[in-house]
This record gives C-alpha cells, sequence and structure tokens, in this order.
C-alpha cells in the first residue's frame, strides 16, 4: 500500500472508513505471526490482533485468515504449534468480547452478541456477488464490477496495474 495513492488519502482525510483500520490489525497480525515461529509468545499477539481484524468490520476477514494460518499450521506437522495455534486462539473471540462490553453493560446477552455477527454475516452475504476475476478487471483495466454494471473506478491510477503486474514478476521470481 503506497500512501501516495488517491484512495488511500481520501479513506484519511474525508471518508475515514474502517477499511484502513482493519488493514493495519491484518497487517499487524501477519507481522506477529511471522514472528511467533522465532519466540512463541507473538502467537497470542497475532491472535489479539486478528481479534481486532474481526472486531473492526466483517468477521469474516478474520475467519479466513484464521483458516489459511491452520492450514499452514497443520502443514507443518509441528505437534507443538499446532497445539500452541489451538490454545491461542480463544484471544480472538476475548478480544471480541473485550469490544462489546459496552454493550454487555447495557443489557446485551451473549445470545443476542451472536444474534448481531449473524446479522453483519447475512448483511454482507446479501450483497456477495462473488466475481474472482473482477478483482483483477479493475486492478488491470479500470472496470469496476457493480450492482450497475461495469464502469470504470473513480479512484484509479495508472500505478495500479503497474504494481500488481510488478507485485506479480516479484512473487514468480521469488519462488522460482
Amino acid at each position: 500500500i503506497f500512501s501516495f495513492e488517491k484512495i488511500f488519502i481520501v479513506q484519511m482525510k474525508y471518508a475515514p472508513l474502517l477499511d484502513n483500520i482493519q488493514l493495519f490489525f491484518i497487517l499487524l497480525s501477519f507481522i506477529f505471526f511471522i514472528l511467533s515461529f522465532k519466540k512463541n509468545i507473538y502467537l497470542m499477539t497475532a491472535f489479539l490482533s486478528l481479534g481486532a481484524v474481526a472486531s473492526t468490520k466483517f468477521w469474516a476477514t478474520a475467519a479466513v485468515i484464521y483458516l489459511i494460518w491452520l492450514i499452514y499450521i497443520l502443514l507443518l506437522k509441528n505437534i507443538k504449534k499446532i497445539f500452541d495455534f489451538i490454545k491461542f486462539s480463544p484471544f480472538i473471540l476475548a478480544i471480541m468480547l473485550v469490544v462489546y462490553i459496552p454493550a454487555f453493560l447495557q443489557g446485551t446477552t451473549l445470545r443476542e452478541f451472536f444474534g448481531v455477527q449473524k446479522y453483519i454475516y447475512n448483511f454482507h452475504h446479501e450483497k456477495l456477488n462473488f466475481d474472482p476475476f473482477a478483482v483483477w478487471d479493475l486492478l488491470l483495466f479500470n472496470r469496476w464490477h457493480s450492482f450497475s454494471g461495469i464502469r470504470p473506478a473513480v479512484d484509479f491510477q495508472i500505478s495500479w496495474p503497474i504494481i500488481t503486474i510488478l507485485s506479480i514478476f516479484a512473487i514468480f521470481l521469488i519462488f522460482k
């Protein structure tokens, strides 16, 4: 992410959405997850950060990251890492519950808490029009797929396709 991108500046200055905050916690959780392979205590902080991801916007983002990490840990076949992964996992839900403390103090029950989470899921699920190629169409050709059809994105910059192509090229070079 480059801070000179129009979309980043607009979200920071004029229309502060939760996306940048959630992105911060996503990056933080990945940093701590990677560090956890050197020191185990970082796995706890990775899950605390992942709990913040789940609390910030749509919890399914954190669920996807969690499942990817779980698959990776299982593929390592390291029993101690698997045990530690399971041991620290409740920190995700703990952070979500801590965020909702004001609501609980006002009388919200745990059942209502999970009802809100279900509502958030249903809200996003109804808007979901999954097209795995739409993101590439936007990043490379400035064709934004929305409910009203395909149109150019207002915030598009020529740096999007350049950065996308260079990133894909770099990934191929790394794994070559």
